[in-house]
């Protein structure tokens, strides 16, 4: 058996340099294999050399047959060595991928450092992180190589807790993890919301005396913005000693996503000022600083630059989608709409998703219609484009388009999705659908829920009926508004943290006007800070006041 970093010997072939080469033409190399099984040729370099070329060439199932007809086919006399076999894994399917590891056990090769990492990396990029994980704990010397490749896997695949396990175990076993596993470790813990573990790996990263590494305190940057956190962001973006493009970039995009418009576009004036160049990125989240803030003329100011060249470069399809949000949002449709028909890129998607929204926020039945037309022609039949339409048209009381579109979305299979909020209280995250019963404090909290809306009622708050789509009295629609996610999440919040620590949740959709008041309500009611962070931005609640300034 191979030992983990046992380097293999080769003896190179005639044929070794042109095989080598990345430039190599798919009909040369087709003529190169063809000379070498016309030679018979028994030497293992050049048929590994092969498969890579073909792999190079995009053409890996060209390399299977040289594994199957060429090397297999000789017998002990050509025995694939652990290179074969990591040639082999590029660009193949998880179905040949699982044939190529039972003869890594074959050949009993199970023990090459390389070819196990490459293994994990293949099922974990599946989303086969329980697979990935039975490669990485039948290893049986683990180095640091096999520890990232598998704290990456899990990252990738969403599994908090198994990271903090296995980085744990890193550290106890005096693993060093390397700056892509901790970059890796941060992005699942900003996907979470897990400020308190962004808190621990920043102090890990100081320990480890990796602030000098732009790709690591960028990303304790930008986990702190997607955990609510923004001073601290900009804390660790002031105690930067070299900042790069992209520490910049994370700091705008942050503004940006919490509603901070005006800071954003000074931060972007000082980047330019200090002589950094701004790229696509930057005017993305500068255009989106922009959109969240309702600062329509410069928005409408930086566009016209891209369109001039002034950046030195014009605008992609992602700058149009920005563009377009931010005129759907401030109620310039029409604009938004003929900008669309003028675009020098393809429309995609997003686009018309974007226009689709702002149409149907607005109530302008033409143009959603006309966006609804073209993402059904692209083939985009997404459950959330079908139910924007329907809400439309149930809030101008056309019901007959209502029952055509749900006719629809039975006939196609498509399913609403399910909204729900989460909150993290003493390390343990908590998660709520509409009218949660589930919960081991459920009446505790529905207590806590009927006496927050009647506190509220008495503090002027008028819950606003119109959100709720359903044949309802006025009872049963203010009934259906107090059972929504957010308002269960804030009132476990109440009952469950002091009143000096910040309510935080997260939420899977965009939050709807009636929450977004009753928040700030509350906010000012019960004196307690609140961030929601939805599908759209960061909302921060305090004083009865809200961050986005009521335009979002």
């Amino acid at each position: 058996m191979l030992l983990a970093n046992q380097v293999i010997p080769q003896r190179q072939g005639p044929h070794c340099s042109l095989l080598n080469s990345s430039a190599i033409q798919p009909k040369r190399l087709d003529q190169l294999c063809g000379q070498l099984i016309k030679k018979g040729c028994a030497n293992l370099f050049d048929w590994n050399n092969t498969i890579k070329a073909y792999t190079i060439t995009h053409k890996p199932h060209e390399g299977l047959l040289v594994y199957t007809k060429h090397i297999l086919s000789n017998g002990l006399t050509l025995r694939p060595n652990a290179f074969t076999f990591l040639f082999l894994l590029r660009g193949c399917n998880l179905d040949e991928v699982r044939a190529i590891h039972a003869h890594v056990f074959k050949f009993g090769l199970q023990g090459h450092q390389l070819l196990e990492s490459s293994l994990i990396n293949f099922y974990a990029n599946a989303g086969l992180a329980d697979d990935a994980w039975s490669v990485f704990d039948g290893v049986a010397e683990k180095d640091l190589v096999h520890f990232t490749s598998m704290l990456n896997g899990f990252a990738r695949n969403g599994r908090l807790d198994e990271s903090l396990v296995l980085f744990r175990e890193m550290l106890s076993l005096d693993f060093c993890p390397d700056s892509v596993a901790i970059v890796a470790l941060l992005r699942l813990v900003a996907q979470f919301g897990a400020h308190h573990l962004g808190r621990a790996l920043h102090s890990w990263a100081i320990k480890a005396q990796m602030m000098e590494n732009l790709f690591v305190t960028t990303s304790i940057l930008d986990t702190y913005a997607k955990c609510g956190d923004l001073e601290d962001a900009c804390q660790v973006f002031g105690e930067m000693r070299v900042k790069d493009l992209s520490a910049w970039n994370a700091l705008i995009a942050a503004l940006a996503v919490h509603g901070r418009g005006e800071e954003a576009i000074q931060l972007f004036q000082r980047m330019v000022k200090e002589g950094e160049k701004p790229d696509q990125a930057t005017l993305v989240s500068l255009l989106s600083a922009c959109s969240h803030g309702g600062i329509v003329q410069k928005g409408e100011t930086y566009f016209r630059g891209l369109l001039k060249g002034d950046f030195g470069f014009m605008p992609n399809v992602k700058h149009y989608g920005c563009m377009i949000d931010l005129l759907g949002r401030a109620g310039r449709l029409e604009d938004a709409c003929e900008l669309v028909e003028t675009m020098l890129v393809d429309a995609d998607e997003i686009v018309y998703a974007t226009l689709l929204s702002a149409a149907c926020t607005h109530g302008n039945v033409h143009i959603a219609e006309f966006a609804a037309s073209r993402l059904l022609k692209m083939g985009a039949n997404n459950a959330a484009y079908q139910v924007s339409l329907s809400n439309m048209y149930a809030a101008k009381g056309r019901w007959e388009k209502v029952s055509e579109i749900r006719s629809r979305m039975r006939d196609g299979r498509l399913k609403k999705m399910v909204g729900w909020s989460s909150i993290r209280i003493n390390h343990q995250v908590h998660k709520f659908a509409m009218g949660e019963g589930l919960h081991p404090r459920s009446k505790e909290i529905h207590a806590m829920v009927e006496e927050m809306m009647a506190t509220l009622k008495m503090s002027g708050y008028v819950p606003n009926t119109s959100v709720v789509l359903l044949d309802l009295d006025d009872k049963g629609k203010e009934q259906d508004l107090s059972r929504h996610s957010e308002k269960i999440a804030v009132a476990f919040g109440l009952i469950s943290t002091s009143k000096s620590h910040a309510i935080k949740i997260m939420k899977n959709l965009r939050i709807c006007i009636d929450c977004h008041t009753a928040m700030k309500f509350i906010s000012l009611v019960y004196g307690r800070r609140i961030v929601i962070r939805d599908n759209k931005r960061f909302h921060h609640f305090e004083e009865g006041r809200c961050s986005c300034k009521d335009y979002w």
